[in-house]
């Protein structure tokens, strides 16, 4: 973005009026560091909503529809609730699969690589969405940074192996 006026017509314009120089130039440079912050956060808002939207496209066969941003918050929300049932649906089938196999014990060192295997996918599955997800800055919707949370809570003490 250009400036309207060059530095020395805005030392005019400020002598003029009677402010000093450094206060002009200190005004000037929180002015035009909160001009650069504005105008990042709203690059990366264009760029995920740009990926969002292409989501949305795809997912209901609209490729030449931009949705509107309130429904498209609701999507996301929806897409959210859907993915984290998947997930707890997964953790709660591997649970049940301990529990037969601590109860059995039949075929004990199979069952447990196949449990940490799984495991391993369930992590690496959790590590990209996490990933996919990014850090949750104030420009995230609420659900987006909560389901951020949640994964990274899901993480806490389980190891890579």
């Amino acid at each position: 973005m250009k400036p309207e006026f060059t530095d020395d017509q805005l030392r005019y314009h400020a002598a003029k009026a009677g402010w000093p120089a450094n206060a002009l130039a200190a005004e000037l440079l929180r002015l035009r560091k909160e001009l650069a912050e504005m105008e990042a956060l709203s690059d990366l808002q264009h760029r995920r909503t740009v990926i969002a939207d292409k989501a949305w496209q795809e997912e209901k066969g609209r490729p030449h529809t931009l949705p509107d941003l309130g429904d498209l918050i609701c999507w996301l929300m929806d897409y959210r609730k859907a993915f984290l049932l998947s997930l707890g649906e997964e953790v709660l089938q591997l649970r049940a699969e301990r529990v037969a196999w601590e109860s059995t014990g039949d075929g004990a060192l199979e069952d447990l690589a196949e449990i940490q295997a799984e495991r391993v996918a369930l992590r690496t599955a959790i590590t990209a969405a996490l990933r996919e997800l990014g850090v949750p800055t104030i420009s995230y919707p609420a659900p987006v940074a909560n389901a951020v949370g949640i994964l990274e809570a899901a993480l806490e003490g389980v190891s890579d192996e």
